[in-house]
């Protein structure tokens, strides 16, 4: 839900939701622009 700010992930990593959005368009970015260049 939006109302929770930290992420948990399944490995036991914790960071601020919009910290893990942002990592999380990095690399989609990243994939996006290796598969073009």
């Amino acid at each position: 839900a939006l109302s929770e700010r930290i992420y948990l992930c399944e490995c036991g990593n914790r960071m601020d939701r919009d910290v893990n959005a942002a990592v999380n368009i990095l690399k989609e970015g990243k994939r996006i622009y290796k598969k073009c260049a």
